[in-house]
């Protein structure tokens, strides 16, 4: 095994690398060092012999992050990864049908249709079926087929379901059933398809499914509490014999017990008693307040959370998380020095260091954002921030000490390429984030889209109003043939950017925030670009220089001297961020459509897992559901169940793991069934299959261990593992605090 596969690693997330066969689940916050967690133990897994590369599967939610992790995991082990099955939920399905998806009648030619394809053959079954294609949109049509798909119903399931009752239920219903057999009649399939069809290949073809379990010895998903209906069956299904499934995420967003919501008839209500159909303060864009719906409402139970305390005197705590809006701002930003992590894709990372106004500038803007222009960087991260010059760069000393990080050589590119040629840059930032507790995934800022070296899609909450319903904005600039092409061929409408330009950029919003970031998703899959997210909530008021958006930003990643919006629609300065133990329970709430609200005289952002069709319960559900496997029960139609107006799978008559109180919903979640067993037509499995079969409680897990260790001098890092039945799912959880 190579010396250094476990450098950098503190002893639980060893731990968690070395971990024996089972399920495992590794659970923590944003800036924990998780996903390089499970990169290492897939190179552990190699390395020990105790899989070989084709034994392998990994799931990743990109392409680009797919590759990134094929990189890095033959950087560790020292060899290729051939044979190995490593790219997102969509592609590992694509593969599967291609190899055996004749064994249902799917073509091994099948063609993808993309999104322009699949809009015209939509636009002809709605005129084939009778349905008014001016009256019902095929993307209206085409976005509640998708749902469908996600919940793994096809025509004739849809058909049978609750949703097809209404008369628009109806008219998708006739659509969805003549698309089906002309997209069959073509050998093609959609997207959505591509994780429906392998599904139902997987569940239906005992022998198929049989040998898959055979072949990955170990299975791995990063990101699963992004996981959706479907992506969950589908790792059921190849995991059910050997078990040996890990996966990595973090957990819900949420506030803490005893936060007053702002209703929106003036008063405030504890979040914990705040109900689904209660109407909330929230704003519609611009500093326009309104009341807006609760849709959902979810409690759990936190360690650990983030205290955020402004100079206006409001205070607000949450995991750390949760979404916030904070950026900084000329203006109303007080002077702060920073420490900084710049990285350039091709080169790597350095720290350096700036301030909120700095002077000889043509355009104000923030300090670090000049240096990123000037070096063309492709995202930074703010470290620290100091009253003065001198503790900014004692800080920015130690950092580059501890993370060992390259900086101090100006002006002569050969000695740089040198000095980062020699040096793993990476290790040092990722040692270095999760020191101070930041996520690598959300930088305090990306510069705009350049070209093909780096794409940005821009999604805007709120961005763009018009009359009474707020629309949430959508956009991306170009100036290559490559990706113009490539959007295109999403069915995507682009036009110059400037009156007479090459450059091209593509602009659209919607009422939906779930439609925006499902098309971001789909462009970022295709073009490798990453999604850029703010909110459009405040005044423009004489003091701000600059637009009245704040960037999207995890609790842990907010900073002194950043401002927020407050109830009004103004800014509020941030004063202090603390690292809290929490005790009594943390909630949230879905709020529509604006996706805001406010708490503790500050607008936020709610919970994030409503409108990308994720399912946060199935990490929650983990410890109690990982341990019930056999095979997956066809779906029983007429199953009432359902889940924000959508069929979930059928739990009418499957036994479900009894929830504790830390994970527990309101009554408005619907309970969904424990891991697939095959139907019996009672809470009962048919069979006993290895021993593994327990009684439909949940077991209750045995008293974890844990213990304080920590990545560095800056701030601790808890890790506890808890460690269930043997026959029950391990789990490694870890999230930053102070103490």
């Amino acid at each position: 095994m190579p010396g250094n596969l476990l450098d950098g690693l503190n002893e639980q997330q060893r731990r968690a690398v070395e971990a024996p066969d089972g399920p495992l689940l590794i659970f923590a916050g944003a800036g924990s060092g998780k996903t390089r967690v499970l990169t290492c133990r897939i190179a552990h897994l190699v390395a020990t012999g105790r899989a070989k590369p084709s034994e392998i599967l990994a799931v990743t939610f990109t392409n680009k992050a797919a590759r990134e992790m094929r990189t890095r995991i033959e950087e560790l082990v020292g060899e290729g990864t051939s044979g190995m099955w490593l790219g997102t939920f969509h592609a590992i399905g694509a593969r599967l049908l291609r190899r055996d998806g004749e064994s249902i009648g799917v073509p091994a030619s099948f063609v993808i249709y993309d999104e322009a394809d699949r809009t015209v053959a939509l636009r002809r079954a709605s005129e084939a079926a009778g349905v008014d294609p001016k009256r019902y949109p095929p993307t209206q049509i085409g976005h509640a087929i998708s749902a469908a798909k996600n919940e793994l119903l096809d025509a004739a399931g849809y058909a049978a379901s609750p949703d097809a009752r209404g008369y628009l239920g109806a008219q998708v219903a006739k659509v969805f059933t003549t698309y089906e057999r002309e997209m069959s009649a073509a050998g093609a399939l959609d997207f959505d398809d591509l994780l429906l069809r392998s599904v139902q290949m997987l569940r239906d073809v005992e022998p198929l499914r049989d040998h898959y379990n055979e072949r990955f010895r170990h299975v791995l998903v990063d990101e699963y509490q992004d996981t959706n209906h479907a992506q969950y069956v589908m790792v059921a299904l190849l995991t059910e014999q050997r078990r040996n499934l890990t996966v990595v995420g973090d957990d819900d967003q949420c506030l803490l017990e005893g936060t007053p919501v702002a209703m929106a008839d003036g008063s405030l209500r504890s979040i914990e008693e705040v109900r689904v159909g209660d109407a909330v303060r929230s704003c519609y864009g611009s500093g326009d307040f309104r009341p807006a719906t609760v849709v959902r409402t979810a409690r759990r139970e936190a360690a650990e959370g983030i205290r955020i305390t402004t100079r206006g005197g409001r205070t607000l705590v949450s995991t750390p998380e949760h979404t916030h809006f904070a950026g900084y701002r000329l203006g109303i930003s007080p002077q702060y020095h920073f420490v900084y992590l710049m990285q350039k894709s091709g080169v790597g990372y350095r720290l350096g260091t700036s301030q909120v106004y700095t002077r000889g500038q043509v355009e104000p803007v923030v300090g670090f954002v000049q240096r990123a222009r000037q070096e063309h960087a492709d995202a930074l991260w703010v470290v620290g921030t100091h009253p003065s010059e001198n503790a900014a760069r004692a800080d920015e000393y130690v950092s580059s000490l501890r993370g060992k990080s390259t900086n101090g050589l100006c002006h002569d590119g050969a000695w740089i390429a040198q000095v980062f040629a020699s040096v793993d840059s990476a290790a040092g930032a990722e040692r270095l984030l999760a020191d101070r507790g930041l996520s690598i995934r959300h930088p305090h800022y990306r510069p705009r889209s350049r070209n093909s070296s780096r794409r940005n899609v821009a999604v805007s909450l709120c961005g763009d109003r018009r009359g009474a319903t707020p629309m949430h904005r959508i956009s991306m600039v170009g100036n290559d043939d490559a990706g113009r092409e490539a959007l295109e061929a999403l069915g995507l409408s682009l036009r110059p950017a400037k009156s007479g330009s090459s450059s091209w950029r593509f602009e659209t919003c919607s009422r939906s925030f779930a439609q925006v970031m499902a098309t971001a998703e789909r462009i970022g899959g295709t073009l490798d670009a990453e999604i850029v997210m703010t909110a459009r909530l405040g005044t423009n008021g004489a003091d701000v220089i600059g637009a009245n958006s704040l960037p999207f930003i995890p609790a842990a990643g907010v900073q002194p001297g950043m401002v927020m919006f407050d109830e009004e629609g103004g800014y509020d300065i941030v004063d202090t961020v603390e690292r809290v133990r929490l005790e009594p329970a943390v909630h949230d709430i879905d709020v529509e459509p604006t996706h805001n609200f406010v708490a503790g005289g500050i607008v936020t952002h709610n919970s994030i897992y409503g409108w990308r069709g994720a399912d946060v319960r199935n990490i929650l559900d983990f410890r109690t559901t990982a341990p019930r496997r056999t095979s997956w029960p066809r779906r029983t139609p007429s199953c009432p169940a359902t889940r924000a107006g959508r069929p979930r799978s059928c739990g009418r008559t499957l036994a479900t793991a009894r929830r504790s109180p830390a994970t527990s919903r309101t009554a408005s979640t619907t309970r969904r069934p424990s891991w697939p067993r095959r139907w019996t037509g009672s809470p009962t499995p048919a069979r006993r299959p290895q021993g593994r079969w327990r009684s439909s409680t949940a077991p209750t897990p045995s008293p974890g261990r844990s213990r304080r260790s920590s990545f560095g001098p800056g701030c601790p890092t808890r890790w506890s593992a808890a460690l269930v039945e043997p026959d029950a799912a391990r789990s490694v959880t870890c999230s930053p605090t102070c103490g």
